[in-house]
């Protein structure tokens, strides 16, 4: 079995294995490439793909049902679920046009193409100046970090080991006690977080088990967490600092990314600071109308009405 055969397998796995939060990861592997597919792409790109690259699409056309927080790998044709990698493009030029209009990754991306994203904090594509090798390195950029601030990927098979790793390192991260840490360890103990977690988000339904608790309750501590994060944002809403979009299971969706944030923290501090972040990209975000300074009054506020309120 090829290297690139053997990193397929095992993010097949990992993507059959993971149950998030108490919900299953969306993107899946598409069905393979056809020769024709492939040879269109190349015509419209005006070279032959990488031999990796191409190994890889003729097992798989890339990845389907992307989502914000999920890392996944181009295919040669449009996915029909989640969001577009050209729209992921499209995002990322109008960043840089808005930083600069004649910043690098506009010009690269105006000759490459991409090999997969994050959607839609970053992106990697083939470099330029390596892209009339057989196997040309690959660039990752974000919005949050310089040019030059990722090292080059090698290749397509070291890009793919890399996003491999990723969903393990989440199937890792399940099993996992998350802490807010210094004086607010008390506050939220985390004894089976992850399925109470999904119990707050999902809206019941834990995952049965023998001879399982009739109605098993969220604990006090978890309950006061996902408070935390419903009344902060509500007190942002309140105080025109954010627009949410429009549309059903929006502010839900900012309430479970906030909690994410929240308890993979270690101090009030840190919170504030991952959720301005987070909040500044979310596409739930029509608009953040707040300095980063009266946003963290605002969520400072929140975390001392809950000490308040023991």
């Amino acid at each position: 079995m090829s290297e690139i055969a053997e990193l397929i397998e095992r993010l097949s796995m990992a993507l059959d294995s993971i149950d998030w939060l108490g919900r299953k990861v969306v993107p899946k592997l598409r069905e393979p490439a056809t020769d024709a597919a492939i040879k269109a792409y190349e015509a419209e790109v005006g070279r032959e793909l990488p031999p990796s690259y191409k190994e890889f699409l003729k097992l798989h056309n890339g990845m389907e049902g992307l989502e914000q927080y999920d890392w996944g790998i181009a295919g040669v044709t449009e996915i029909e679920k989640g969001d577009t990698f050209e729209e992921v493009v499209s995002g990322h030029v109008f960043y840089y046009k808005d930083k600069n209009p004649k910043h690098m990754v506009i010009r690269d991306l105006d000759k490459t193409f991409v090999a997969g994203s994050d959607f839609d904090y970053q992106i990697v594509y083939f470099d330029t100046e390596s892209l009339e090798n057989a196997e040309p390195q690959l660039r990752r950029v974000s919005i949050d970090h310089g040019y030059e601030h990722y090292p080059l990927f090698k290749n397509f098979t070291e890009f793919l080991g890399f996003v491999v790793q990723m969903y393990e390192d989440l199937i890792d991260l399940q099993g996992e006690d998350f802490s807010l840490g210094g004086d607010l360890d008390e506050l939220l103990k985390q004894e089976q977080m992850l399925k109470e977690l999904a119990q707050i988000l999902d809206g019941g339904g834990l995952e049965e088990e023998p001879e399982p608790e009739p109605e098993a309750q969220v604990s006090p501590e978890m309950q006061r967490a996902a408070d935390l994060c419903a009344n902060t944002l509500k007190n942002l809403v309140d105080r025109d600092l954010i627009e949410i979009v429009e549309g059903p299971g929006m502010r839900e969706a900012l309430e479970d990314y906030m909690l994410r944030k929240l308890l993979k923290s270690r101090s009030p501090e840190e919170t504030i600071k991952n959720w301005i972040s987070a909040l500044s990209k979310a596409r739930e975000v029509e608009e953040l109308y707040g300095t980063d300074e009266e946003l963290a009054e605002v969520m400072n506020k929140a975390f001392e009405d809950l000490a308040n309120a023991g």
